[in-house]
């Protein structure tokens, strides 16, 4: 059996619903440390970096059944050494921290919680120190 502690990335994709698509753009991109690259096909939305180390996930209007909020899964978005940078930034950049930064359970990491610009819920996380 797998070690709990281990991380694999189970997480492929996150569509994470914007109302405001620019506004989330400068949000993420401040908050992560990280470009957000705006795409123009079908509609318009924006992807967060993603490479063989992250799961990709893009920004953008959904469907009907997909809007903001803060109801439904928690997305963890890894900032491991930023974390508490993070949690700074996150009311100038126009989010608010819903659970300030607290341990996870021993051997889990931390995280904070956070509600974005377009009003969706997201943990912010660091894995557990050497």
């Amino acid at each position: 059996m797998q070690e709990i502690t281990k991380m694999d990335n189970t997480l492929v994709w996150a569509d994470i619903p914007t109302r405001d698509l620019d506004r989330a753009m400068v949000f993420y991109s401040a908050l992560l440390d990280v470009p957000v690259t705006p795409i123009q096909e079908e509609i318009r939305f924006a992807m967060l970096r993603h490479d063989g180390n992250n799961a990709a996930a893009c920004l953008g209007p959904m469907d009907k059944y997909h809007q903001p909020g803060g109801a439904g899964p928690l997305i963890y978005l890894s900032l491991g050494d930023r974390l508490e940078e993070a949690q700074r930034l996150v009311p100038g950049l126009g989010g608010r921290v819903l659970a300030p930064l607290h341990s996870i359970g021993s051997g889990h990491g931390s995280r904070v919680i956070i509600e974005d610009t377009e009003g969706n819920r997201l943990a912010l996380y660091a894995p557990p120190g050497p």
